[in-house]
């Protein structure tokens, strides 16, 4: 019970840090609909081109989207790894 616990908090506080600056720059606003996208997933669970192309009309290139990815996991907000050919993405680390 104690470990979950600490999880709800580590959630909880990752939240809030995501949440203290977002919407002030486009980038901000990006990762913050990359966020929202993979929480209406089943399991919170998806791959990286579902994310893409659902969110295509929100940056202009390849290279934004991947900053903003990026950025997201380097913060521990998203975590991803590679199957195959594919990429998934999880707001929860794996087992």
């Amino acid at each position: 019970a104690a470990i979950q616990v600490g999880r709800y908090g580590e959630r909880c506080a990752g939240e809030l840090l995501s949440l203290q600056n977002a919407g002030t720059n486009p980038r901000k606003e990006l990762e913050r609909r990359i966020l929202a996208f993979v929480s209406t997933q089943p399991g919170k669970t998806t791959t990286k081109r579902e994310i893409y192309r659902h969110l295509h009309r929100h940056y202009r290139d390849a290279e934004e989207f991947n900053r903003a990815f990026e950025s997201l996991v380097r913060a521990g907000e998203l975590f991803s790894g590679s199957v195959g050919r594919s990429t998934w993405v999880s707001l929860e680390p794996p087992d």
